[in-house]
């Protein structure tokens, strides 16, 4: 099921972000996509898991960068701005 929450205002909190990204995976909502106004999340089972945000001046994340944080067990979610979101499990 898919679950909508209004976005949180400042893009640069990002440790707020993540936190919240992290509390809301707990409670089973899942990221999916950071919309203007909306985060998209899917409703799963609830899951320990941390996010993190790295800001990345380029449009689209490279298969180079998502190979380099793959192999630090970080897989690549979403991007909104220049922002681009990482899960690990």
């Amino acid at each position: 099921m898919k679950v909508l929450k209004l976005r949180p205002s400042n893009y640069w909190r990002i440790g707020e972000h993540e936190s919240w990204f992290t509390d809301m995976a707990k409670e089973g909502l899942h990221l999916r996509k950071v919309g203007s106004i909306f985060v998209h999340f899917i409703k799963e089972k609830p899951k320990e898991t941390r996010y993190r945000i790295d800001a990345i001046h380029n449009k689209e994340i490279t298969f180079e960068q998502q190979q380099m944080y793959a192999e630090s067990d970080w897989s690549y979610v979403t991007r909104y701005g220049m922002f681009s979101v990482f899960i690990s499990s």
